[in-house]
């Protein structure tokens, strides 16, 4: 039997050295990228009051669709809390099921709310 040489020379070795993949060496993050990316976040100016009224807009937008699907959810802001608050109504009482956060832990932050306004007075 005859052996063909398709090796053109070279071992067995060094034809499989030729043919392994080209492994990529690991990408290293660029400074002068992430630095103008912190200069920008720092320049950005929020409007407290437009944030407000962007979220009333929001809440109001969510009470009418669920009201459109028939859903018996509400969502409301507690400006004194600083938080939202959903409820889950009865459909037919009106009647409030459940509320989350819970009418106890509203109280509470809104209990916390004067005690802070009140230390704030009395430093000022």
């Amino acid at each position: 039997m005859t052996s063909i040489n398709t090796n053109n020379g070279m071992s067995n070795a060094q034809v499989g050295i030729n043919y392994l993949p080209r492994v990529p060496e690991p990408a290293k993050p660029a400074p002068h990228i992430i630095e103008p990316v912190k200069s920008e976040v720092s320049a950005i100016k929020l409007d407290p009051v437009k944030m407000q009224n962007d979220l009333r807009q929001v809440v109001a937008m969510l009470n009418q669709n669920m009201e459109k699907l028939g859903r018996n959810l509400g969502f409301a802001i507690d400006e004194k809390a600083g938080r939202s608050v959903v409820t889950v109504t009865d459909r037919t009482t009106g009647e409030v099921v459940r509320q989350i956060p819970d009418e106890s832990v509203l109280r509470m932050a809104h209990s916390i709310a004067d005690m802070r306004g009140l230390f704030l007075n009395k430093q000022g």
